[in-house]
């Protein structure tokens, strides 16, 4: 979560009932300061737990195709130790191309029947014509997929309009 996912996603978060997810858990590229500080200010109005876990970046922008396949592996060995420990009941992701690693390593506990959890992915609401690439392998493996926006054959996809 930077930038413009990052806001985004914290306004998705302060429309839930906060009660319901006493524990929470923010999972960040390792380069990315910006979305971590912004975690611990979101969380100091809240009594409740929150951690913070680092992830290598699938890829960093300007990185070849080539090398992304490297980092990407890498990036998913690290999220599936993360995931098998901590275990999340939900993980609920709006992008970018970092979550995709955590989400599959969610996936892989729910097929080898580790852990019934679900996968929310919400479409960033700056994709108005077309999924993102996120998006469109996330359409694949998520439980629930939201979009902002209606888009052509996406049957399953749940279009609840814009969030932010």
């Amino acid at each position: 979560m930077q930038g413009g996912h990052t806001a985004e996603m914290f306004r998705i978060l302060r429309s839930l009932p906060a009660v319901e997810f006493n524990s929470r858990q923010y999972i960040v590229a390792d380069t990315d300061h910006i979305s971590s500080g912004k975690a611990v200010e979101f969380e100091s109005h809240f009594n409740s737990e929150a951690y913070i876990l680092k992830i290598p970046r699938s890829r960093e922008v300007g990185q070849s195709w080539f090398t992304t396949a490297f980092s990407s592996i890498k990036a998913l060995f690290h999220c599936i130790s993360l995931v098998f420990s901590h275990s999340p009941d939900i993980l609920i992701s709006n992008g970018p191309g970092t979550c995709i690693p955590v989400c599959l390593a969610v996936y892989l506990q729910k097929l080898l029947r580790i852990k019934h959890n679900s996968i929310i992915y919400v479409e960033t609401y700056a994709r108005v014509k077309s999924p993102s690439l996120t998006g469109k392998i996330m359409y694949h493996i998520s439980d629930r997929f939201l979009t902002q926006w209606k888009y052509e054959g996406m049957s399953s996809a749940e279009f609840v309009g814009p969030l932010i």
